[in-house]
């Protein structure tokens, strides 16, 4: 089995307690969270290998991220503690749908400080998968560490995946972020959107001519959340013109916040993905030798994780273990 190695920001989501805006906010609950360490968690929980690389305040919230990633069997040897910074901080207001919005405090915070020499290239060659998301692009130096992270896995035949994770409080200048977070996917093997990404990132609200653009600029797979309605997907290799494609329905639960969804969704694929015989370092196209059912399969089974995950707050605190998963699948029941 493969290691998947996230890289990017770690932070503490403040989740309201009650739902509306948090100006109405009357109290916080604290979780871990941050997208790729999301991803990295949710391998861990799953049963797979993972490694989170970043950077962590000398305080009490970054001791809170370290002892939540490694409590999850997440490897952190490579989450790094520096005092030029503290933790960030996300305060999370839910609606009566659990969809949320985020403030930021992160002026600059401790992920943001990741050099090119906090990155251990030779460990990511060795694993064989690495995921990154847009936020580590959006300040410097975590910008110029993800970007040649990526740029040194691709040539080492390492499967690289991203999820743009679109945060336009967070970039100094959004139009520029958009050209910085787009210019990336040309770089990567697969890639995960929401439906505002697909609109942003490839100009269009229509799935097949989004993956279409995305495979067009040498993406192996694509995959398109669609909130309730479940996931659209397409892979296709560079000497395939034909993409293996479909969708797969929605699990309905009872929503209760939704952050975390998109990323329990990658962390199931990629954690299926690490499972597979046929990866290696140099088989950067493998989810296209999967036959059809078994990539529908491995669609539905990160569907139905990142349908478990809102029925809880938090992100990291609601990732589901693989028992949960596969009786979730089996017979629709939320395990307790």
């Amino acid at each position: 089995m493969k290691t998947v190695v996230t890289l990017g920001e770690s932070l503490i989501d403040m989740v309201s307690q009650n739902t509306g805006n948090l100006e109405e906010a009357t109290g916080f609950t604290k979780a871990a969270g941050g997208a790729p360490a999301n991803v990295a968690a949710c391998v861990a929980k799953l049963g797979g290998k993972s490694a989170f690389v970043g950077k962590r305040g000398v305080d009490p919230f970054g001791d809170f991220l370290h002892s939540t990633l490694t409590g999850c069997g997440v490897d952190t040897s490579y989450f790094t503690p520096t005092q030029a910074a503290k933790t960030a901080l996300a305060f999370v207001a839910l609606d009566a749908q659990g969809d949320r919005s985020f403030t930021f405090y992160r002026d600059p915070s401790a992920d943001m400080l990741l050099t090119p020499g906090d990155v251990p290239h030779d460990f990511i060659a060795s694993a064989g998968i690495l995921h990154v998301g847009s936020v580590s692009l959006s300040s410097e130096p975590c910008a110029e560490a993800t970007i040649e992270a990526v740029v040194k896995a691709r040539s080492n035949g390492v499967f690289v995946s991203y999820d743009p994770n679109w945060r336009p409080p967070l970039w100094p200048d959004a139009k520029a972020g958009i050209v910085k977070a787009k210019n990336l996917l040309t770089e990567c093997d697969m890639v995960k959107l929401n439906r505002e990404e697909l609109a942003l990132f490839c100009e269009t609200d229509d799935v097949s001519a989004g993956a279409d653009f995305l495979h067009g600029i040498g993406i192996q797979a694509v995959f398109i959340t669609l909130d309730a309605e479940g996931c659209f997907y397409s892979v296709r290799t560079k000497d395939v013109r034909v993409p293996s494609q479909g969708r797969v329905a929605g699990r309905r639960v009872d929503v209760v916040d939704t952050t975390g969804a998109g990323d329990t969704f990658v962390g199931a694929i990629l954690h299926e993905l690490a499972l597979t015989p046929s990866l290696s370092n140099d088989s950067r196209e493998v989810l296209a030798l999967l036959s059809a059912n078994t990539l529908e399969n491995m669609v539905e089974f990160a569907v139905a994780a990142s349908a478990l995950v809102t029925t809880r707050r938090g992100s990291i605190p609601a990732l589901p273990t693989m028992e949960q998963v596969v009786r979730f699948l089996g017979d629709g029941r939320l395990d307790a």
